[in-house]
Parts: C-alpha cells; sequence; structure tokens
C-alpha cells in the first residue's frame, strides 16, 4: 500500500500494533480516523489491529472542530485519553496522556505552515492540562521544561524504536524488483522523510553539487510527501545547480512501507540533515538495515546515535559534504559505525516502547481500578496540529 511517510503516521501504527501483542486487558477507541485510517497508516480500519480496537465514527476533528476542545457522550465512558499527535480534549472527565515529540513548531516557526503554527498556540495548555507527558528523548523533555515550564516530574522519556521488519536485506531476488520498480541506479545515497523545510533537503542537494566538484558522482535518491510548490522548488534548485534530475538527483515521491528495507539495504549512505528532531526515527531504521548513516550535531542525534553514525555540522553545504565524505570512505571505523548501530537499532522494539507506554497509563490513573477492563483511546490525527 503506498501511504504518506509520517513519523507521527508510523509511531501511532506501531504503537497500536505492539499494543495488540502485549496487552491483553484493555481496550482501545481510536479518534480522528477519517474514515479508517487507510492511507494514513498501513492497515483499512481499527479492526485490523485486533477484536479489542474499535473506532468511534462520531468523532472525527476534521469535521467536528469541537473535539479539539473536548469530547463528551459516549467518550464519557473512556477511562484515560492518549494523544499522539500534540492534542488532547481540554474539557473531559477522564485524565489524559499526551505525546509530544518536539516543539519545532515554537522553536523553528518559520519552518511550519501557519495553520500549524496556530494550532500549536494551544500547546502550552494541552501540556498543562494532561495528567503526564511522553516525551520522545531527554532532549524533548529538555525542551518541555525549558520553553514550557512542564515540571520534569511530569514527563516521562520513551525512546522509539525500528520495526522488526527493518534488517538488512541482501538476496537479489528481493533487490531488483525494488531497484526496477523505482528506476533506481546501482549506486546512491538515499533520504526518506516529510519533504518539507525542516529536514534541510536544499542543503543536501548542495552538498551533493560541492561533492560533485570533488569527483564523487553518487547520485542522490529522495523519498518522501511534500506539497507541491516546494518540491517544485527542489526542482528549480537542482537545474540551478546544473544537476541533471532524474540522474543525479532523484525524487520518488511517495515509496511503499514494504520497500523501505531494500531501499535503505540498496543505498550506499543514508543521509538525514534535519535541523531538529524529538528522535528521528528514519537513521534507526537504516542502521537496523545495516547502512551506515550521516546525521547532524543538534537536537536529540547525539542521544540517540553517538557512536553509532557519522555527524555533520550543518553550517554549510560544504560541512556536510565533508561529513559524507568521511562516512563513504572504507575503514574500519567506518565499519564499527555500522556494527554499533545495528546492535542499538536491534536492542529495542516496539514492543518496549508500548510496554512503557502502558506503565505511563497506569501512573496517569484513571476512574477504574487498573486491574479492571479499561477503555483507552488512541488519537491519531493526521489534520490536527501536526501531522509530518
Amino acid at each position: 500500500m503506498m501511504v504518506r511517510y509520517s513519523g507521527i503516521s508510523r509511531y501511532t501504527d506501531q504503537l497500536l500494533r505492539a499494543f495488540a501483542r502485549i496487552d491483553t486487558s484493555n481496550e482501545y477507541v481510536l479518534y480522528g480516523l477519517d474514515g479508517g485510517i487507510q492511507g494514513r497508516v498501513p492497515t483499512t480500519n481499527a479492526k485490523d489491529f485486533g477484536p479489542r480496537f474499535s473506532r468511534d465514527a462520531r468523532r472525527v476533528p476534521q469535521i467536528h472542530k469541537l473535539d479539539r476542545g473536548m469530547l463528551l457522550g459516549k467518550s464519557a465512558n473512556l477511562d484515560l485519553f492518549h494523544g499522539t499527535n500534540y492534542w488532547a480534549p481540554l474539557i473531559r472527565n477522564f485524565p489524559s496522556v499526551l505525546t509530544i515529540h518536539d516543539l519545532t513548531v515554537h522553536l523553528l516557526p518559520e519552518n511550519h505552515p501557519r495553520t500549524r503554527r496556530l494550532a500549536h498556540a494551544l500547546l502550552p495548555v494541552h501540556c498543562r492540562s494532561a495528567k503526564r507527558i511522553i516525551a520522545d528523548s531527554l532532549n524533548t523533555k529538555r525542551d518541555l521544561q525549558r520553553h514550557y515550564k512542564i515540571p520534569p516530574e511530569r514527563i516521562d522519556v520513551i525512546h522509539l524504536a525500528a520495526g522488526d521488519e527493518f534488517h538488512p536485506v541482501s538476496r537479489e531476488e528481493d533487490l531488483q524488483p525494488v531497484r526496477q520498480r523505482y528506476g533506481l541506479p546501482d549506486d546512491f545515497m538515499f533520504f526518506v522523510g516529510a519533504i518539507e523545510p525542516r529536514k534541510n533537503i536544499p542543503l543536501l542537494v548542495r552538498a551533493l553539487y560541492w561533492l560533485r566538484r570533488d569527483g564523487l558522482t553518487l547520485p542522490l535518491v529522495i523519498a518522501g510527501n511534500g506539497k507541491e510548490e516546494y518540491v517544485a522548488s527542489l526542482h528549480r534548485l537542482v537545474e540551478h545547480l546544473n544537476l541533471e534530475l532524474g540522474k543525479d538527483v532523484i525524487i520518488l515521491g511517495n515509496v511503499a512501507n514494504v520497500d523501505l528495507p531494500a531501499l535503505y539495504s540498496l543505498c550506499e549512505l543514508f543521509v538525514y540533515p534535519s535541523q531538529y528532531e524529538g528522535f528521528g526515527l528514519p537513521p534507526l531504521e537504516a542502521l537496523a538495515c545495516g547502512t551506515p548513516v550521516v546525521v547532524p550535531n543538534n537536537s536529540s542525534f547525539g542521544e540517540i546515535y553517538t557512536g553509532c553514525a557519522t555527524f555533520a555540522s550543518l553550517d554549510s553545504p560544504q560541512t556536510l559534504a565533508e561529513a559524507i565524505s568521511k562516512a563513504l570512505a572504507p575503514s574500519s571505523a567506518t565499519n564499527e559505525l555500522v556494527d554499533r548501530g545495528m546492535k542499538l537499532a536491534h536492542s529495542r522494539s516496539w514492543d518496549d516502547t508500548a510496554a512503557e507506554t502502558l506503565d505511563v497509563y497506569r501512573r496517569a490513573g484513571g476512574r477504574r481500578p487498573l486491574s479492571s477492563t479499561r477503555r483507552l483511546p488512541a488519537a491519531h490525527v493526521p489534520s490536527g496540529p501536526r501531522s509530518a
């Protein structure tokens, strides 16, 4: 299935699937899923997660804007609400848990659309209203303390994980169909993620230009979803730098999630030059596939990837190009980074993330004893305050 590659979509989907595997007592009601979750996460409806999962079809925030402030009626039977996409109802008779992935709308407002900035204006209120907050990293926890004055004892840090499907793909019969499907060259460096200003793709394209000047002819393949006008600006930049679109820079658009392990395995290097991340999941997926990665020396990357990745300064295209050249050079140090990266990626699963999240639910409390069956909504709101 072709789906939009979104970190929050991926987080919500993997969390729900892990709950279905490890939690045999709670019931889950899904909100904010317009017409099911087809096209948002790789499944067709809530029942695909299991018999204890259902969807309240009446509650779609895109249509019922009031739901962003309150959930009443049938929702009064809920024991706890988990907002996975930066929001939770402000008027409610049950506790809420809020996942905050990062504060980039606050820290880098110029990189986000006006609608998202307006929606995030209430984020400090949502954070203060939540019983507990889950942060993807210690870096995000510190940002919440520094910028929103959230007491540290109310914030739980829960790292993400690479899915079990991410592992080295070596059989040619598995790699060749993917190479043919996307028209890929034999060797390339790779980026996948949301095609938006914060991901810093223009800097990566300019770094490719400097690499070309130094004689390195490795093409750049870019995968992900982006607004048409922003993708068009990347086309213009490629042409301005006298690079050839479709040869030097290949922009795939959306790719199938099932093809990602092969794409990571096919590339020589994965580069993720984001200006700021609360975690940065794609580099972990690449590491799980045995691919060397380049990440920036900002935000949460040092916390997650020290000893497993080549770090780059984003001060200029030249400094990023230098890091790429270093990561591509055969050496024992590069091999050690890859080995440690694979160990890191496979040291943790989404079941671990889900188990730690369930512990947060227990500490958040509810109206019924913890030992009884509880209704716990997991909210996925693609058109809410933040969807990519």
